[in-house]
């Protein structure tokens, strides 16, 4: 059995093909490993809950709680959650600041009045995660969509 000669455009197509794969790879990985960063903290008193807006949020169950465990104590101290203190619930949202333009459309929006700009809600659709704490289980429940 020989093996065939490749030609000189297989060889390129197939160079160029390697090359491609190669960067496509290096890219994916790249944004893969992007470190997690918070956005903005919001707390609501009406749902009792605290809204966190992050980009780069882990992707497994797994990764998501050993990421919130790593910084829970970041939360405490620059956000003023009271962790481990009381009863809490966070709310992780993932995307950008949207404008409510009043229409049905943007019925899938939560919004934060306080912020004093018309980008002031989200998408609902985007929680990966959401978090409650009771204090006098010490149990901390996670809930992943």
């Amino acid at each position: 059995m020989q093996l065939k000669r490749l030609r000189a455009a297989d060889l390129i197509r197939f160079k160029l093909i390697a090359i491609a794969s190669i960067f496509t790879g290096a890219v994916f990985f790249g944004w893969l490993f992007q470190p997690t960063k918070v956005i903005d903290v919001h707390y609501s008193k009406k749902f009792d809950n605290y809204f966190v807006i992050v980009e780069h949020f882990p992707l497994t169950r797994n990764n998501k709680i050993l990421w919130w465990e790593e910084n829970k104590s970041l939360f405490k101290e620059k956000y003023h959650v009271p962790i481990g203190e009381c009863d809490y619930g966070i709310s992780f949202w993932v995307g950008n600041y949207k404008t409510d333009s009043g229409t049905d459309q943007d019925s899938d929006l939560l919004c934060f009045d306080e912020m004093n700009t018309k980008k002031n809600c989200i998408e609902k659709d985007h929680r990966p995660m959401k978090i409650w704490y009771r204090k006098d289980k010490n149990e901390t429940i996670y809930l992943f969509n």
